[in-house]
């Protein structure tokens, strides 16, 4: 049986952070996409399934919260 890996989104828009997580993430199984701010993030939640969120709270053009 093939185990499916879980989608996840790291929303953060400092590069090093965001990059930090990408690979601690993927090292662990995860399918991680990175998205800058707010506005990037809900475009990705709007096109594909996501089931789990790391979301920074003070960011660009739109926040966390």
């Amino acid at each position: 049986m093939e185990k499916t890996s879980k989608k996840l989104l790291v929303v953060e828009d400092e590069t090093v952070l965001s990059q930090a997580l990408h690979f601690k993430f993927t090292k662990e199984g995860y399918t991680v996409t990175v998205a800058k701010n707010g506005e990037e993030a809900l475009a990705i939640l709007r096109k594909e399934p996501i089931d789990y969120m790391i979301l920074d709270l003070i960011m660009p053009v739109m926040n966390g919260f």
